[in-house]
C-alpha cells in the first residue's frame, strides 16, 4: 500500500481537463505537474463507462502509457498505481518480453487497465499483431517531443495510428506530455510549430501549463 498522498491540482480552474479532442499536447515545465495531468485523465476515464468501439463493443479498452526509459517505466507505474484505482502493469525488456508470443501478450494486457512500457516494446507488439490498436482508448506519450524521424514514438503513429485513421477505423485518443527545452516564451507560435513538428500527430489541441505545481510530492 503506497504512502503517497493523493495528488490534486493546486489550481484546477487554471488547468481544465478535456479529453474530447482526439489529440492533445501538453507542454509544461519540469516539476509543474505533467504526470498529474495524466493521472487526472486516467481518473476521468476510470469514472466513465467503457467506450463503444464499433465491432468491439464488448471488448475492454486499454490505456497505454509510453515513456522513453525503463527507469521511468517503473516510476510512472508506481505513481499511477498509487494515485488511481486502476489495474496497472509495467513491462521492460528484462522481463523477457522479446520472447513473448501473442497468447502471452493478450493475457497480460487483458488483465490490466493501464500498461506502462517503453515505446519500442509497444511498437513490437503492434508490428507483430499481438494487440489491436483499435482496442486502446488512450495512448499517453511521455516526453512526446521525441516523436520524430525514426524514433519509436513516430513509428507507432506513422505505421499504425495514421493508417487506421485514414481508413476511418477507431483510433485511441492521444495525450502527449513534454517539457521540451525548445519552448520559447518570447516566440510561442514558433515554439508550438517546433513541438508539433516533432509530434506531428498532436495537432488538434495544444495546451501550455503554467508552472504552478501540484500539491504533494513532485510527480515527474
Amino acid at each position: 500500500m503506497s504512502s503517497l498522498p493523493l495528488l490534486q491540482p493546486r489550481l484546477p480552474c487554471r488547468t481544465p481537463l478535456n479529453l474530447a479532442p482526439l489529440c492533445s499536447l501538453v507542454r509544461a515545465d519540469t516539476g509543474s505537474g505533467k504526470t498529474l495531468i495524466a493521472i487526472l485523465a486516467l481518473r476521468q476515464l476510470a469514472a466513465a463507462p467503457l467506450p463503444a468501439n464499433n465491432r468491439r463493443d464488448n471488448r475492454k479498452r486499454l490505456v497505454v502509457f509510453l515513456t522513453p526509459t525503463t527507469t521511468l517505466v517503473s516510476q510512472q507505474a508506481q505513481v499511477i498505481e498509487a494515485q488511481t484505482s486502476l489495474r496497472v502493469k509495467s513491462f521492460v525488456g528484462a522481463q523477457g518480453v522479446d520472447y513473448w508470443k501473442r497468447d502471452k501478450w493478450q493475457q497480460e494486457l487483458d488483465e490490466a487497465d493501464v500498461v506502462v512500457l517503453t515505446p519500442q516494446i509497444w511498437l513490437d507488439i503492434l508490428r507483430n499483431a499481438y494487440y489491436d490498436l483499435r482496442d486502446v482508448q488512450l495512448v499517453i506519450f511521455d516526453e512526446a517531443h521525441h516523436a520524430q524521424k525514426s524514433h519509436p514514438y513516430a513509428l507507432i503513429m506513422r505505421e499504425h495510428y495514421h493508417p487506421l485513421k485514414a481508413r476511418h477505423e477507431p483510433v485511441p485518443r492521444i495525450l502527449g506530455l513534454t517539457a521540451s527545452p525548445i519552448w520559447n516564451d518570447k516566440k510561442p507560435q514558433e515554439a508550438i510549430r517546433c513541438v508539433t513538428s516533432s509530434c506531428s500527430c498532436l495537432h488538434r489541441r495544444r495546451r501550455r501549463v503554467v508552472p504552478d505545481g501540484p500539491t504533494g510530492p513532485p510527480a515527474e
